[in-house]
């Protein structure tokens, strides 16, 4: 299979890098190489479009593109095909993101700024580390959920004493 430039725009590649993934026994070394340092800056391109940051970790997947893409030559094909397979979904992805004008917004939770302005974290970070809490990372989740108020009882008359209950 030769890798040309055929493509008609974002939904081609997409197609070629599907068609690369079921047809990895056919592709060279450069071939497949080619095709991820494409996809590489394809999901550079629509991220920034997106407005979408990378993290730059390994857990980035433009970090995981270039990782394959220098490697490939020591990956067996189940590897490579199943790394084309998620470089096509994440461009697909992205794709319909910027096609639709979807507005990403990436901004931090409003308790998270007010723990911060209030210096909550910090307080929090010296009380962990008095107990002798050590990490070089750590992480807090930061979700929250949220009831009726009449779900913690707060419509059900208060009872005199454990067991027993009052009647309206």
């Amino acid at each position: 299979m030769t890798i040309t430039a055929e493509t008609s725009g974002v939904p081609g590649f997409v197609a070629e890098l599907v068609r690369a993934a079921n047809e990895v026994d056919r592709l060279t070394a450069g071939e497949i190489e080619s095709l991820l340092h494409r996809a590489m800056t394809t999901v550079r391109d629509l991220r920034e479009q997106a407005g979408i940051p990378g993290s730059g970790t390994e857990h980035d997947a433009i970090v995981r593109l270039d990782i394959a893409a220098k490697g490939v030559v020591t990956f067996s094909q189940a590897n490579i095909s199943e790394t084309l397979r998620d470089a096509a979904d994440m461009v697909r992805t992205l794709w319909i993101i910027v096609d639709s004008r979807t507005v990403v917004s990436l901004k931090p939770s409003q308790q998270a700024g007010r723990w911060s302005r209030r210096g909550m974290w910090i307080r929090i970070l010296e009380a962990l580390t008095a107990e002798g809490w050590i990490a070089e990372t750590g992480q807090i989740d930061s979700s929250n959920i949220q009831a009726h108020r009449s779900a913690g009882g707060a419509g059900i008359p208060a009872t005199s004493s454990p067991g027993t209950t009052s009647q309206p």
